[in-house]
């Protein structure tokens, strides 16, 4: 800050450094500056320190220029990095459930498949077992077929269907002819 209690110890000085904002006060006004032949060559022609110091200013404004430039390109990189880094831990974050998601839906078809195959292996053993028991059925008519055709081909059984049924009677001597081959 400065060094002045009041601005009237300002004004007293006779400093022009850090005067009052303009504005502030209609009494005060500024002195005119008075040009002296010192000011007027040195504003002509610079002397070499001033030249000297503008030259390091400008270098200094350049290195400024070029560091600024630099932290700019290092900010857009760092920027970048940490937006690639972002969507790194996003897709990690966002694996772990998609993981549990795939696993769920490879499991969940699997259990389909595994169902589905199950429930055509109980379709095709119904199958079989209705076709077994018409094997079983055509067999058991067949042993009857057998054993009627066994029934009807015995002499027995021939000749009670002739004697009862077709009332046939063997016939008696008289009834026999012979007849002789030469």
């Amino acid at each position: 800050m400065n060094n002045y209690q009041s601005y009237k110890d300002y004004k007293n000085s006779g400093r022009r450094t850090a005067g009052p904002r303009e504005g502030s006060s209609p009494e005060v006004k500024r002195k005119p500056v008075k040009k002296t032949k010192a000011s007027v060559i040195s504003k002509a022609r610079p002397s070499k320190k001033d030249t000297a110091a503008a030259k390091r200013i400008e270098a200094q404004k350049k290195k400024a220029a070029a560091q600024e430039r630099k932290n700019l390109k290092l900010a857009r990189r760092l920027e970048r990095k940490e937006k690639s880094e972002q969507r790194r831990h996003a897709i990690k974050s966002n694996r772990k459930p998609l993981m549990i998601a795939c696993f769920v839906v490879f499991y969940i078809g699997i259990s389909m498949v595994i169902l589905y195959n199950n429930s055509r292996i109980a379709q095709m053993q119904y199958s079989v077992n209705e076709i077994r028991k018409e094997i079983e059925k055509e067999k058991n008519y067949q042993n009857e077929l057998e054993a009627e055709r066994e029934s009807t081909f015995k002499s027995e059984t021939i000749e009670n269907y002739a004697k009862y049924r077709l009332n046939m009677v063997y016939p008696s001597k008289e009834q026999t002819v012979y007849i002789k081959i030469d």
